[in-house]
Order: structure tokens, then C-alpha cells, then sequence
């Protein structure tokens, strides 16, 4: 009984301490969790939709990383999506500005709302 409680009681405050860490980390980059927020929902939703295997939400998925700089034919085989969603993501950390841009290429494409 004891120990256990400890256990979820230091596993809590671990959460808490990660949370407050990525908070700091957002802080310092500039980024808000806002953006970050809608960054994890654009994920959320390549995600769903290539999951899904259906071609009209692969080609969502081609639409954004077409709009975000990367050139993939329409016919792509889904690792190729992959590989450009990937391109897509190591950019955006290089760069955060392109986070306006992520968002608005992402609601173009119907990712998301």
C-alpha cells in the first residue's frame, strides 16, 4: 500500500517535472504551445490518414508536403508520403517559422479543421 502510493506519487511529480520542462523548452524556443498543439494534431491526422490507406486521405497527406516545399507525384507509394511528411518535420525544427506555414498548407489540404 505504502510503496505503491510512493510509486504514483513520484510518477506524478516525474509528470509534472517533464511537463514544466517541455513548458521551459517552449518558452525558450519561442514557440507556443498553441502552435505546438496544432503541430501534434497535423501528426495526428498524417497519421490517421495514412493509416487509413484510403487514396483520397493519402492525398491529403501529398497536397500538405507538396505545399511545404516537397515534390511528390501524385501516385506515391505510401513510404514515399512517409519519407516526405519525415522531410517535412526536420525542416520545421530547423526552421519554426515555417509553423504558420505548416498550419495553413495542413488546413488547405483538409487535415485538419
Amino acid at each position: 500500500g505504502a510503496l505503491q502510493h510512493l510509486n504514483q506519487t513520484a510518477a506524478a511529480k516525474a509528470d509534472d517535472e517533464h511537463v514544466a520542462l517541455n513548458q521551459t523548452q517552449l518558452a525558450l524556443s519561442g514557440i507556443s504551445t498553441a502552435a505546438v498543439r496544432t503541430a501534434t494534431n497535423i501528426r495526428d491526422a498524417i497519421d490517421t490518414a495514412l493509416a487509413s490507406g484510403k487514396p483520397s486521405e493519402v492525398k491529403k497527406v501529398i497536397k500538405y508536403v507538396n505545399a511545404m516545399g516537397q515534390q511528390v507525384p501524385a501516385d506515391a507509394t505510401p513510404d514515399v508520403v512517409r519519407a516526405a511528411v519525415k522531410a517535412v518535420g526536420k525542416a520545421i525544427v530547423r526552421k519554426p517559422a515555417l509553423l504558420d506555414q505548416q498550419e495553413k498548407a495542413a488546413r488547405d489540404a483538409g487535415l485538419i479543421p
